[in-house]
């Protein structure tokens, strides 16, 4: 491999040319010029600002390039999550982190044919870094039945066909857009990194280290108690911090800023715990939304089952209202609800005997109702709360 500088271009050529061996450990940006071809142009290092890192970033980063460095082969690295988790920093952190230990750092922001064998071509050790893999490596005329052909086009390029020791790092926020031969296969992809939102000592971690005295307890506790409600990122987190630290209340905050704040619906199942340690459950109980006030009076009403040899026999009736799950739930950062029985008073447990049987003892003492979310997070006003 050489290599040919040309103002803020490089050029990489086949040994017929004799200029130069390696790049040097800095941050380059892959351009391709119609009729001309590829060019790498060397870019600024990204810029972080110093401060905490939250979770298990910093020990992930040095697991990555501890490995990199043993490996004699590619390496791959899957970060995956929603946006404002955490998934650019550890990229730019993991960039940093790799220029210091020798390595150039390419950036591929789009997808032109041929792209994959021009990064076959640069054979020395690097780390190569696909941003919104998911979203950018997409081509509309390629793309028919097959919607990641674009994405397995590099398949070759990851499994080290061409001579190559590369770290590969790629960004998606949609798994289901990423290519099925990327996910579960180690071979190719050995860390997937999954990034989620904080919970809530995080939250409360976060907010006290960003408004320092100014940390007022009643509204950080509304905003953990949101948190349970609507998922927050830590771009959110910073934005609330800004408002808060002004002097302003979270419930003046939510009417201003670009955060989601709609009342929305969500399915549940529903598992009843009993004294005896027994468990029953009705696996889907349908598309709820507790926190729509104009229909307090709707009863759910989840018939619960349990087996009995080869057949499903109905053991008992719950009974509640929205405004119960409202009034007495704590709602946990998966999207679940727990509701404690407390003689009744927060739901109704109807138990029944099937078939003129008598009633199973086991079932007779509900400790607490658990409504687990089917899709992640509700999305609800926070006056919706109180």
């Amino acid at each position: 491999m050489n290599i040919i500088k040309t103002g803020e271009y490089y050029r990489i050529f086949g040994n017929g040319v004799q200029v130069g061996k390696v790049l040097s450990p800095a941050m380059y940006e892959v351009v391709f010029v119609k009729n001309d071809g590829f060019y790498l142009r060397a870019t600024p290092n990204p810029v972080v600002q110093i401060g905490k890192v939250y979770g298990r970033m910093t020990e992930r980063i040095e697991k990555v390039l501890k490995s990199y460095a043993l490996s004699q082969r590619n390496l791959g690295v899957i970060l995956s999550g929603a946006k404002g988790i955490g998934k650019s920093l550890f990229a730019k952190l993991i960039s940093l982190r790799a220029i210091d230990e020798g390595l150039p750092v390419i950036m591929v922001n789009q997808y032109y044919e041929g792209l994959p064998q021009f990064l076959a071509s640069i054979e020395q050790r690097c780390m190569v870094l696909f941003d919104e893999f998911d979203k950018n490596f997409f081509d509309p005329s390629r793309e028919t039945e097959d919607h990641t052909a674009v994405q397995d086009s590099f398949l070759t390029l990851f499994d080290g066909v061409y001579a190559s020791n590369k770290l590969f790092v790629i960004t998606a926020n949609s798994l289901g857009r990423l290519s099925e031969f990327l996910i579960n296969r180690p071979g190719r992809f050995r860390y997937h990194l999954r990034f989620t939102y904080p919970d809530e000592a995080e939250i409360r971690q976060f907010l006290k280290d960003q408004l320092g005295e100014a940390a007022n307890p009643e509204e950080v506790d509304n905003v953990v108690k949101f948190s349970t409600m609507v998922p927050l990122s830590y771009d959110c987190l910073t934005a609330i911090a800004s408002e808060l630290v002004l002097g302003e209340s979270f419930d003046a905050c939510l009417e201003v800023l670009n955060i989601l704040n709609v009342t929305g619906y969500h399915y549940y199942s529903a598992r009843v715990r009993f004294a005896s340690g027994e468990e029953l459950q009705q696996r889907w109980v349908g598309q709820h939304n507790f926190f729509d006030k104009s229909r307090d009076a709707m009863y759910l009403n989840i018939d619960l089952e349990g087996i009995s040899g080869t057949q499903e026999v109905e053991l008992g009736t719950l009974l509640m209202k929205c405004g119960d799950v409202r009034k007495c739930g704590t709602f946990l950062q998966d999207g679940s609800i727990v509701i404690p029985y407390e003689n009744g008073r927060n739901f109704r447990w109807v138990q029944k005997s099937s078939k003129g049987r008598q009633l199973d003892e086991r079932y007779k003492a509900p400790i607490e109702l658990i409504l687990e979310s089917g899709a992640g997070h509700r999305q609800v006003s926070f006056k919706d709360l109180f």
